[in-house]
């Protein structure tokens, strides 16, 4: 009897195990071939940034910086979008720092003669008469001023710094009277941005008159300016050669812009996005957006279809304009030499230029 009982008892325990591995695997669904046995990754983050303009859309400029925004946006595979807004959509051109500030904008190109000093050392390559041909040597001169001056650096400790770069070789052009020599450019009213030109031009007895690239058309077709101190590239997307008649082409001024980011927005892309953000500016950066700028073929071919002259200095009078510019980068060293060491800062972005 008790073997029997035994026997009943392990047979029993035979069959709770069979029905339970069978429950176990009943309730176990099959496999589902369509579905991939790789688990699930999750979505990298995207970080999107507005970036501020004053340029018209239509400019090579504009195009420039968009197709900068482009690049980014392929080189970090769709993880940072860089939005571009032209024509002064979020702020004038004069507010652009206290837009990056305020993160109105995440990104803007400051002209820094719009902010008269507020970064005094950078204000060196706007000097007249400096030899900087092209808006792909001032950016790039910049930029490698700023990685060899520590002082400059301190002047955008509250910004990422993107890049620097320039406006192209800017030269006189005006409206009704042609300027063949300095003494031609007394009594006129000309338009120019930055400290060092605009004191060239008070020298020699003219009046440079302050002005956004925005107002300068109707200002030279109303007569109140005798004319400008700009660039191939601005005069071509305003149109400024339909108001104009003569452009004496000399390397008179150059003026220095810097792109900078809030600062916050910057520290909140990982560092692998950094990373590739660093590599997407500086010198490739200033060279992209020089390639907006320096277009001077198209600018001067449309000047001359319409019968306006384009002409160049003497030799001997264009030594004259050096001599009188040069007294002019000795004040400016005079007037900042208790701030920073202004003579070092004049010196080296010489040597750059001269090495370019």
């Amino acid at each position: 009897m008790k073997r029997k009982f035994t026997r009943f008892c392990s047979l029993s325990l035979v069959l709770m195990l069979v029905f339970t591995f069978a429950g176990c695997s009943a309730s176990t669904p099959a496999p589902d071939k369509d579905s991939s046995s790789t688990p699930a990754v999750a979505e990298k983050k995207v970080y999107e940034f507005s970036f501020a303009l004053h340029e018209p859309p239509t400019s090579t400029v504009t195009a420039q910086y968009e197709a900068w925004a482009k690049i980014v946006e392929e080189k970090t595979q769709g993880q940072v979008i860089v939005k571009v807004y032209p024509s002064e959509t979020l702020g004038k051109a004069k507010d652009a720092v206290s837009m990056v500030q305020q993160g109105i904008a995440d990104m803007t190109w400051v002209v820094i003669p719009f902010f008269p000093g507020q970064f005094p050392i950078t204000e060196v390559l706007s000097m007249p008469m400096l030899g900087v041909d092209s808006s792909d040597t001032g950016g790039k001169s910049l930029v490698k001023l700023y990685e060899a001056s520590p002082e400059m650096q301190k002047e955008y400790s509250k910004f990422k710094v993107l890049t620097f770069t320039s406006s192209g070789a800017q030269f006189i052009t005006t409206n009704n009277k042609k300027v063949s020599t300095l003494n031609d450019l007394k009594g006129l009213n000309i338009r120019v941005a930055g400290w060092g030109p605009s004191e060239l031009l008070k020298s020699v007895g003219g009046s440079p008159i302050s002005m956004p690239p925005p107002d300068m058309y109707e200002a030279s077709a109303k007569g109140v300016i005798d004319g400008f101190v700009f660039d191939w590239a601005g005069i071509q997307s305003s149109k400024l050669y339909e108001v104009s008649n003569y452009a004496l082409i000399t390397p008179f001024a150059a003026v220095p812009h810097v792109i900078i980011m809030n600062k916050q927005k910057w520290e909140s892309l990982p560092p692998d996005l950094q990373a590739i953000m660093d590599e997407l500016t500086g010198e490739y950066f200033a060279e992209l957006i020089g390639k907006g700028f320096d277009q001077d073929a198209v600018g001067v071919e449309n000047f001359k279809k319409l019968g306006k002259e384009v002409y160049t200095l003497t030799p001997d009078e264009e030594q004259k304009w050096q001599q009188e510019a040069k007294k002019i980068w000795q004040k400016w060293v005079d007037e900042n030499k208790t701030n920073f060491d202004s003579q070092k800062v004049l010196t080296t972005l010489q040597d750059i230029l001269a090495n370019k």
